[in-house]
């Protein structure tokens, strides 16, 4: 009898551990922005939890949705900087606003030396994810003609790998001074279990990670 109960109860984990990693989870990424000033929400729904991220505010927000409520329960803001920082700060916004222009652009030169290897991530991407209309319209000058040139042809590149899976790029290059002027409205579907495959690709690239990192520090 005890047998028979402990391999009813290995089932039910089993069972359960395989709905958890094939069940979808859905994202939509809603973002606009002019050089470093942005604005965008990044919702993620998973079963019957909900999480969302406010990137102008930094708030990260977890929700649940039981029945036909939705509950939240637990706030986390994420913003380094408080209110007293930046009343001490002596620099002037324009100072500011050109270290942050300038951060932005050697992103961007990173971006351009990990090409190989976002191109191999991009290619295996509509191998596990289906886009629902999903657009991104971009203006892109980066003062730095040979840069541009560069980033343009990178982009062009993932537009033309994605497009057969949903995703529709417009890119306007701008050449002789620095602009980027972004739109997007991405929506799409991942299995769990595709989503790790991924992360583990994504692991195993170095000028990939660093490149994710430095991301992850500017934010």
């Amino acid at each position: 009898m005890l047998f028979e109960l402990l391999m009813v109860f290995l089932i039910i984990i089993i069972v359960s551990v395989l709905i958890l990693i094939f069940s979808k989870i859905h994202i939509d990424i809603l973002f606009k922005n002019s050089n470093s000033n942005f604005n965008g929400l990044i919702t993620i729904n998973y079963l019957i939890v909900q999480i969302k991220y406010d990137l102008k505010k930094q708030q990260l927000k977890i929700n649940l949705h039981l029945k036909n409520k939705t509950k939240t329960i637990k706030i986390i803001n994420t913003n380094k900087q408080d209110e007293t920082d930046k009343s001490e700060n002596s620099n002037t916004d324009e100072t500011q606003q050109d270290d942050k222009d300038k951060e932005i652009k050697q992103l961007l030169k990173d971006v351009s030396n990990a090409k190989v290897d976002i191109l191999e991530i991009v290619a295996y991407i509509p191998k596990i994810i289906k886009f629902n209309n999903a657009k991104i319209q971009l203006n892109l000058g980066l003062a730095d003609s040979e840069l541009t040139t560069k980033v343009t042809a990178i982009i062009y590149s993932i537009g033309a790998v994605l497009y057969p899976a949903g995703l529709y790029i417009e890119l306007i290059p701008v050449y002789g001074e620095f602009r980027i002027k972004s739109n997007m409205d991405i929506k799409f579907d991942i299995v769990i279990f595709n989503c790790l495959k991924l992360i583990v690709k994504i692991i195993r690239k170095p000028k990939l990670r660093k490149l994710i990192k430095k991301l992850i520090s500017y934010a």
